[in-house]
């Protein structure tokens, strides 16, 4: 390619591979976080009694803070603490699944509204989770490893420095669907974060590759 020097295009061929692979899996992974919208409004206890007394038998939709599950706590903290009562977390898949809805919202356990006895205070805990272009970001990501696995084996190919090319964007390839395979990276919630240890994931094994087979060939 010109304008490129010769011993740097293998070695932008690669990572310009990888990059595509690292940046498609970590968008799908991150669209497929679940994501849920939390507010919260101060009410009385005369509406919590009503909505207890309305909510189907067995149910439960008024609660003691220290009631909810440790997730739960955290969401209703962050968005009490909010500047408008409102937050929006994506990856706490667990955090709501054991709350059933009050009887006036039609929706399945971890969504609808909750009254929550907080500090001597009664507030109306709302949890929604909003639409998003989660199918549309997960068939990018997809399409991206692809044409990034591809780039990268048709690209090593068409260099003199074939075989280092090729065993180190395997090797980086690889090493990013192990890893992924066998963590899942749900602890990281922001995409920079998934973003930069997919990364180290994926070009340190390359590099370990290229540099060990340099040797090995001295």
């Amino acid at each position: 390619m010109s304008g490129i020097p010769a011993q740097r295009w293998p070695i932008l061929v690669v990572g310009i591979g990888l990059g595509m692979v690292v940046f498609g899996g970590q968008a799908t992974h991150f669209v497929s976080l679940t994501e849920f919208t939390y507010s919260v409004e101060a009410t009385t206890q005369a509406a919590a009694t009503d909505a207890a007394h309305s909510a189907e038998p067995g149910v439960d939709v008024v609660y003691q803070f220290t009631e909810l599950p440790a997730a739960a706590q955290e969401a209703f903290l962050r968005a009490f603490e909010a500047p408008a009562n409102r937050t929006t977390i994506r990856g706490m898949e667990h955090q709501v699944t054991e709350l059933p809805s009050a009887a006036d919202t039609s929706a399945p356990p971890g969504y609808g509204r909750y009254y929550v006895d907080y500090q001597e205070n009664y507030y109306e805990f709302t949890i929604r989770q909003p639409m998003n272009a989660d199918a549309l970001g997960g068939l990018l990501g997809y399409v991206f490893v692809v044409l990034g696995a591809l780039f990268g084996v048709w690209g090593s190919f068409e260099l003199e420095s074939t075989t280092p090319a090729l065993l180190a964007h395997l090797s980086g390839v690889a090493s990013f669907i192990a890893v992924y395979a066998t963590t899942g990276w749900w602890a990281l919630n922001t995409f920079l974060a998934l973003f930069v240890v997919g990364a180290l994931c994926t070009y340190l094994p390359a590099a370990g590759v290229w540099s060990i087979y340099g040797t090995l060939r001295s």
